[in-house]
């Protein structure tokens, strides 16, 4: 990522907020991401997209119940390679019916 945009990111200062934030922090559970690169959308040269959902763990290994929400990222790449730009938007998780398995 370039500095200029790494200077613009910024965790959240906030207290846990919802009620799938809340059971984790009460079991100090952390969220354990899965990224796959998004072949489903329109490539655009500089342009990566990747999917990503995300299951909290606990310390003991537990997962937790958890939405079935997902992020498509959109990553802007620099002639460095570098990330300097990225939006993103929260769509309903595809869960794989029996048939698709």
């Amino acid at each position: 990522m370039t500095d200029e945009r790494a200077s613009t990111v910024e965790s959240p200062v906030r207290a846990a907020s919802g009620p799938e934030w809340r059971e984790s922090a009460q079991h100090s559970a952390t969220s354990e991401p899965h990224v796959t690169v998004n072949y489903h959308t329109d490539n655009q040269e500089g342009i990566v997209s990747v999917r990503a959902s995300w299951e909290w763990v606990t310390e003991s290994g537990e997962i937790l119940a958890s939405s079935n929400e997902e992020r498509i990222y959109y990553f802007s790449f620099n002639e460095e390679g570098e990330i300097h730009d990225y939006t993103y938007e929260t769509i309903r998780q595809h869960k794989q019916s029996e048939n698709e398995e």
